[in-house]
């Protein structure tokens, strides 16, 4: 299953009690999430892939994200929720890796921008 994508504004923040500390929490569509990390939102590709590893083995993954931050969530329902913020606290994000095609503008050797004879 996929983490699911929600725009920060659209949820209802709220704190909570749990592993003897404060925790953020949100409610989005009648589901109670605790806050597992939040990271800038330029690493919004590592995060999600890091989401994707984490929904495997877990109930429900959401990640949220705003113009200056992006925040993984987990669904309190997880028996495994304190587990869960353990192992998110402490794990470091995937490494992505983006190409792009050369651009070969002017290129004479190029085969398809043929040759004036």
């Amino acid at each position: 299953m996929l983490p699911l994508l929600i725009d920060e504004a659209k949820i209802f923040p709220f704190k909570f009690w749990l592993n003897d500390n404060i925790q953020d929490g949100m409610c989005y569509r009648n589901e109670l999430f605790c806050r597992l990390r939040s990271f800038d939102v330029q690493l919004r590709p590592q995060v999600y892939h890091l989401g994707c590893r984490l929904a495997q083995g877990y109930k429900l993954i959401v990640l949220t994200s705003s113009k200056e931050s992006c925040s993984l969530w987990g669904s309190l329902r997880d028996p495994n929720i304190q587990d869960m913020l353990l192992k998110v606290a402490d794990i470091q994000l995937p490494t992505v890796k983006f190409s792009q095609p050369e651009e070969k503008f002017g290129n004479e050797s190029d085969p398809h921008l043929g040759k004036e004879g």
